[in-house]
């Protein structure tokens, strides 16, 4: 039986660490090849420079809980991830507004940008990744990802977040190569065959619901924190405690059927307090998800949801333009982008990278009718 800690009704408070006394137990237990004087990669989900409070990446204090439960045991701890668009020169503000600097000063952890690194290639299931070489020098990879809402993925969590190990702006290029909702989940499977992390920990505790991850998202209290050595058992139990199934998750049921990981939630013992779901808000363009096919057929060209840039909130960086992977997007006579929706694949890279939370979804009257 796979087993998943699952805690609720958390704050990012001084109770934490007694929490992560409670976690370490059942890691330990968990883990045979539990790290002692080893070298450790931490990676949590830096999706953009943004501050902690927006719950768009992973909080700095569940960063820092787990440096200190494993530094006891005399490791080495690094901390990274690339964001999205890749761009090397933002990475210091990326450490400064995430908290991740703050964190590493205070505990020793070193910050590493992957993006100035090399590359070594793995293996998926059918493909072949270029991933950070940083995976060839650390022996243990602990992996903590944002429970988040996600526009193309439904749910974003612990399998999405192995992503981030693809240095640069490969990430833009897969988002190119498959636009389908469907063909993306299948090539983040892929990815997640490539790394497979050793444990996850999900911060679950301030969470992203509507159009997430990142601008169009809103802030929701959940007070969850998860964790296992089964990243597929986890994010099963992640979607269910915010009220979805397993299996409408696209990278959750397609890595069960690869057999990387354990879905059915009859099969994953949950250890600690009940699961008590809770509804949130889904993105839009997964709203008619659970519709009959025929339905959604008849009502397909009325169901839409597009980027477009906020004039008001734009400040014209061009960040968007730079990390459009089809470069649908140009700036107009005000430096503010203008989005070329023949050309446009709804990956939403542009919102990821902006700055400003500039770029919003854009939705069919239906689509707001029956949001």
């Amino acid at each position: 039986m796979t087993r998943v800690f699952f805690r609720k009704n958390l704050q990012y408070d001084s109770r934490l660490s007694e929490i992560f006394r409670q976690l370490l137990d059942f890691w330990q237990k968990e883990e045979p090849d539990f790290p002692g004087n080893r070298t450790v990669l931490l990676k949590p989900n830096l999706l953009s420079p943004r501050p902690p409070e927006q719950a768009i990446t992973t909080h700095p204090e569940i960063v820092r809980q787990v440096i200190y439960l494993l530094k006891d045991f005399g490791n080495k701890i690094y901390i990274a991830d690339s964001p999205a668009g890749g761009s090397t020169k933002d990475i210091p503000r990326l450490w400064e507004r995430t908290g991740m600097r703050e964190v590493a000063r205070e505990t020793g952890a070193e910050l590493i940008n992957i993006n100035a690194r090399g590359l070594v290639e793995r293996k998926g299931i059918q493909r072949n990744f270029f991933l950070s070489d940083l995976l060839e020098e650390v022996e243990y990879l602990v992996n903590l990802p944002k429970l988040k809402t996600h526009g193309l993925t439904l749910l974003t969590g612990a399998i999405k977040n192995v992503f981030g190990l693809i240095p640069g702006f490969q990430k833009s290029v897969y988002h190119l190569q498959f636009p389908k909702p469907l063909e993306f989940a299948e090539n983040l499977i892929e990815v997640f065959a490539a790394v497979h992390p050793h444990f996850n920990i999900m911060d679950g505790i301030r969470i992203l619901e509507g159009n997430g991850p990142s601008s169009g998202g809103k802030v929701r209290y959940a007070g969850f924190l998860l964790a296992g050595k089964d990243a597929v058992a986890l994010d099963s139990v992640a979607a269910h405690s915010v009220n979805l199934k397993p299996q409408q998750v696209d990278t959750v049921r397609l890595a069960a059927q690869n057999k990387l990981g354990v879905a059915d939630l009859v099969n994953i013992s949950v250890v600690g307090d009940e699961l008590q779901p809770v509804s949130i808000e889904i993105p839009a363009p997964h709203v008619f998800s659970r519709l009959p096919d025929f339905t959604y057929g008849v009502l397909r060209r009325f169901i839409w949801t597009r980027p477009k840039a906020d004039p008001q909130r734009c400040t014209g960086c061009g960040l968007c333009i730079r990390n459009c992977p089809v470069q649908a997007m140009a700036a107009d006579e005000n430096n503010v982008p203008k989005i070329n929706y023949q050309t446009c694949i709804n990956c939403f890279c542009c919102a990821e990278v902006c700055p400003e939370d500039a770029i919003f979804q854009e939705t069919s009257r239906l689509v707001r009718w029956l949001s």
